[in-house]
């Protein structure tokens, strides 16, 4: 059994899940590449007026490159982001059934769009540790971080 040191907390182990919460990558770096690809998809079918009416609704600013992280883009589950979208195309206008299917097609477009590493840049220290762990025997294959017997409050549902 592997042993960790946690906040000076001596933690045994068999398990290291990991995520993209913070934890171990930059994320304001993912989510910046996320909604560039999005305003991107977004613009080309709805044009410019509607695009910073969305940007406000999913809660970015890619002019100053801020993401609120208690907006839609940063904690939303992809399929209420959707629906934020398409709200924000039906109050420019659009009619709701052609609103939805214009984000749906907006998001499909942009997703699809990205490739690996998908803006995703480790924080200082993390490769090193997962090197150590997989010498160590333990396995890294999901995304989240999670030392077992350590708490941490999710950043998102």
């Amino acid at each position: 059994m592997v042993k960790l040191i946690v906040e000076n907390k001596m933690i045994e182990c068999k398990l290291v899940i990991r995520d993209k919460d913070g934890t171990l990558t930059d994320q304001d770096l993912s989510l910046l590449e996320l909604a560039k690809a999005r305003r991107n998809s977004v613009q080309k079918l709805v044009g410019e007026r509607t695009t910073e009416f969305w940007e406000k609704t999913v809660g970015v600013d890619l002019k100053k490159e801020k993401i609120d992280h208690d907006g839609p883009l940063a904690i939303a589950p992809r399929r209420e982001e959707l629906l934020i979208a398409a709200a924000a195309f039906y109050l420019n206008c659009f009619p709701w059934s052609q609103a939805r299917q214009l984000a749906q097609r907006a998001y499909d477009e942009a997703d699809s769009s990205m490739k690996p590493p998908y803006g995703m840049v480790l924080l200082k220290g993390v490769r090193e540790t997962l090197k150590q762990l997989k010498r160590h025997g333990l396995s890294s294959q999901l995304r989240r971080l999670i030392l077992i017997g350590a708490q941490k409050k999710p950043s998102k549902p």
